[in-house]
């Protein structure tokens, strides 16, 4: 939990970080192309470009969408 007038009083910064090289990302999208890693964990849905508007609501309404990825 988060104390947002704290961290507006107080002129708090937060800071993200990032921890992956090059090397493996190529090597994640290498192992998911072939299809060495079950990813049917991490798809809870998938559909066609003209239902964007119900995956958008999805991720607004928190129902297990986290991203969403269009093609």
């Amino acid at each position: 939990e988060v104390d947002l007038n704290r961290m507006h009083y107080d002129q708090t910064h937060v800071t993200g970080s990032v921890s992956y090289t090059g090397a493996g990302y190529q090597w994640a999208i290498d192992i998911l192309s072939r299809g060495m890693l079950d990813t049917s964990a991490l798809i809870t849905s998938e559909g066609p470009l003209e239902d964007v508007g119900r995956f958008l609501a999805m991720t607004r309404d928190l129902a297990g969408l986290k991203k969403v990825v269009l093609f």
